[in-house]
């Protein structure tokens, strides 16, 4: 009887316990006046912040991008309207890239008869991750011809080669009919590349994904180019170390011809290769003045 009696003490106990618990847990779940809310809340301080610096940043970067000029070089020396490359309005795509300490960055291209011209990467870093500056600038030429730049703050640049070699390849399908229908099909053919990137440093190798979304799509074809598109391959997030072409020509025996050309924007090595065979290669490249058909530098101080 007693053991009876001393369990119901237990019971009564516990039970009193497990009441006060549940009125003290609410109070604990509420955040004070002096607590900071998650970075990641949706409407708190830092989301907003974070928003405003993101305009800033799109904003100065389509203003630097509309300060450069691109352009075919001129064989004569006489510069005219129809070699001037033309800004699209918008950039290309926006990305990011932690592990290069990229806080906000876009790509940018210039267009002559529809097809890219060049490419530019406008990146902002974070403050003080390099004693160069904050913002870097990354020209890469897609043309077959050679391209001069010149960027807002005094700096210019020529390429020593054209910036694409278009070559026929075999293995791909005949064009089908219809912008959809030739989309789908470089889709199939970009996806059959793939591209190895070698870290000369570091003594290692990675192998680079090609981007889900083209970078660009032809607007309409010129004379012998009927379509194409533009792919990036990347190896942080989704900045592309190099950049694939897929174009659609029209062959003097009536058939068209699927082309494609590779243009690398990295000092590193890179192999490319299409059905596992290799069909590209670059060399690592140690000093800036050795690139021909690109270019980076950090923006000069004012």
């Amino acid at each position: 009887m007693r053991i009876l009696r001393l369990s119901c003490s237990v019971l009564r106990l516990s039970l009193m316990v497990f009441l006060v618990l549940c009125a003290v847990r609410p109070a604990l779940s509420v955040t004070t006046a002096d607590e900071k809310p998650a970075l990641d809340e949706p409407g708190s301080p830092e989301s907003a912040s974070r928003k405003k610096q993101r305009e800033e940043n799109l904003k100065a970067m389509a203003e630097r991008a509309a300060g450069s000029r691109i352009r075919l070089a001129a064989n004569d020396g006489k510069k005219n309207d129809k070699s001037q490359g033309r800004l699209i309005p918008q950039p290309l795509f926006h990305y990011t890239d932690q592990p290069r300490q990229i806080t906000d960055a876009t790509l940018w291209g210039w267009t002559v008869d529809g097809r890219l011209l060049g490419i530019c990467k406008i990146e902002n870093y974070e403050p003080n991750a390099h004693p160069e500056g904050v913002w870097l600038y990354c020209f890469g030429s897609l043309a077959r011809e050679l391209v001069e730049a010149e960027f807002p703050d005094g700096h210019t640049w020529s390429a020593r080669k054209p910036g694409i070699e278009l070559r026929k390849f075999s293995g791909a399908p005949p064009a089908a009919e219809g912008r959809p229908a030739r989309l789908r099909q470089m889709k199939d053919i970009a996806g059959r590349f793939s591209a190895t990137i070698v870290n000369a440093t570091a003594s290692s190798s990675q192998e680079m994904r090609l981007l889900p979304r083209p970078i660009y799509r032809y607007e309409r074809g010129v004379g012998e180019l009927l379509d194409g598109t533009v792919f990036g391959l990347t190896t942080n997030g989704t900045n592309p170390d190099a950049v694939l072409v897929i174009e659609l020509h029209q062959s003097e025996q009536g058939a068209p011809d699927w082309k494609f050309g590779v243009a690398g924007m990295t000092q590193e090595q890179l192999s490319v290769k299409f059905d596992g065979k290799e069909i590209w290669s670059k060399p690592y490249v140690r000093f800036a003045g050795g690139f021909d058909t690109w270019t980076f530098f950090w923006e000069n101080q004012k």
